[in-house]
């Protein structure tokens, strides 16, 4: 089954789980579907979408304030979160979700991009070997 670039709700019924994680996970999603998304009753459906760049605020605050921490760690780890935010998910009550906040503040902080990750790892390795 194909999935729609802007399905509704009716269609959203029609899909599985695992569509609908893949679905949670897309940038395209309009504001509709996003809400549709962040109240979900799977949770595994919202930690996808927890990890979704395209993010609005209200939505953001949404997932923020689940009551699932596996969501909210997920959250946490959205590098495309503003400051903010990032800094009141360091005051959440579960340990977890504090700490992946603060990692995703200190790497922010540093400026690790995926690619500075992957040239040192790459790096890394050629100077071990030789």
């Amino acid at each position: 089954m194909e999935i729609s670039e802007s399905a509704t709700g009716s269609e959203f019924q029609a899909l599985d789980e695992v569509q609908m994680c893949r679905r949670a996970a897309e940038v395209t999603l309009d504001a509709d579907e996003l809400a549709i998304f962040a109240s979900h009753s799977s949770v595994k459906v919202r930690t996808y979408l927890a990890s979704n760049p395209g993010l609005t605020e209200p939505i953001i605050w949404q997932l923020a304030s689940d009551t699932e921490p596996r969501v909210r760690q997920k959250l946490a780890a959205n590098r495309h979160l503003p400051m903010f935010i990032l800094e009141s998910l360091c005051e959440d009550e579960h340990p977890a979700v504090a700490a992946s906040a603060e990692r995703t503040i200190k790497s922010l902080n540093k400026g690790d991009s995926l690619g500075e990750v992957v040239f040192a790892f790459f790096n890394k390795d050629f100077r071990q070997a030789g």
